[in-house]
């Protein structure tokens, strides 16, 4: 916006844009009012905000702008939307003339959300938080035509065909934009963008929320939360309540417990009916006197026969009783050829009677 303008011919045009015309008759004479709006001294500067959201573990968290458009000074702030500039506001080629119909906030003390948004402070703790789930890419369009801003659920590679042909990995949410016609594929999914010759410049601020989740909560979120689409203008639509959603995960967990003790107590409990089955079992057994039964199948002593066979040796003087096995006791190796040669035993033999001369 801008607080001067001055009344020359050359301006007649604009100035006739931005006042009211009302015409009619009167005694067949043509009237007409312009109403010229009254300029405040100060000037605003316009500024669109995007959201952007931040990863925790799998799941994204972000800021809801309820309206995204900001009038901004060195010291104040208002907050506008399109539905207030269309009805508002007279547009020309270089300025905004714009009707009051807000307050201004200082932008420094003003303890709400929409400050802590445009102020220098790192962390937001009055917006509301939108938590939800991405798959591959989303694209967010910005206000100036064939501008995104594009945010990966994880590092994806993009292939992009320009004017040349270039693949490009994306880690971050980036902002894309081009002077010529982009064809981008990645994964069997294509997004066409149109050439832009318009400068913009853009700023971004880096804020921390207060929230976040444990690891060991991402796995219950996964389940209730929703998925964003590939293209969507904000995020507010998955605008949800932190302490309704922690809630959720606390009697999801609880749930979870309650599943676990009765999965573990009906094991338990199976395990002890099948030991009160077999006690029941052996019990039934005794008062029946089956054991007895099989006690009696079965003799008490168990006599075992062993059947050593011997070699008779006579002799003159007496018999004597060796086991078989003695006569393999002198055993010789034949080194020299490998062999195991067996050896009868021998004695010596004496005969009575008288001697021959």
């Amino acid at each position: 916006m801008t607080n001067h303008i001055e009344p020359s011919v050359q301006n007649f045009q604009l100035i006739l844009d931005l006042s009211k015309l009302k015409v009619w008759i009167r005694d067949n004479k043509l009237i007409y009012t312009i109403t010229v709006p009254l300029l405040e001294n100060n000037e605003w500067k316009m500024t669109k905000i995007y959201s952007i959201p931040s990863k925790q573990n799998s799941v994204f968290i972000a800021p809801v702008i309820e309206t995204d458009l900001i009038l901004t000074d060195s010291e104040q702030y208002t907050f506008v939307d399109s539905h207030y500039l269309n009805k508002y506001c007279k547009r020309t080629a270089i300025i905004h003339i714009c009707k009051r119909t807000q307050p201004s906030h200082n932008r420094i003390n003003s303890p709400e959300c929409r400050s802590e948004l445009i102020n220098n402070r790192q962390t937001v703790k009055t917006c509301p938080t939108t938590v939800f789930k991405l798959e591959e890419l989303t694209f967010v369009p910005l206000q100036t035509e064939n501008h995104y801003i594009i945010i990966p659920a994880k590092n994806v590679q993009i292939d992009v065909l320009c004017k040349t042909h270039k693949i490009l990995e994306i880690r971050q949410p980036s902002l894309i934009s081009s002077k010529t016609g982009c064809i981008i594929t990645y994964d069997h999914n294509i997004m066409k963008i149109g050439g832009s010759h318009k400068n913009i410049s853009y700023e971004t601020k880096f804020k921390n929320s207060i929230y976040s989740f444990e690891e060991t909560d991402v796995p219950i979120l996964e389940k209730i939360l929703e998925t964003a689409p590939k293209v969507t203008h904000n995020f507010n639509q998955y605008k949800a309540n932190l302490d309704t959603l922690q809630t959720q995960i606390s009697t999801l967990q609880f749930e979870r417990r309650i599943n676990s003790l009765k999965e573990y107590g009906i094991s338990t409990l199976q395990i002890l009916r099948i030991i009160a089955l077999g006690l029941g079992t052996i019990y039934v057994m005794y008062k029946c006197k089956l054991f007895e039964c099989l006690r009696r199948s079965f003799p008490k002593n168990v006599r075992i026969k062993i059947h050593c066979p011997t070699a008779r040796v006579n002799r003159i003087d007496q018999t004597s009783t060796v086991p078989r096995t003695a006569i393999f006791q002198n055993i010789t190796e034949d080194e020299d050829e490998g062999i195991i040669q067996l050896r009868r035993p021998t004695r010596a033999l004496r005969f009575s009677g008288a001697k021959r001369s």
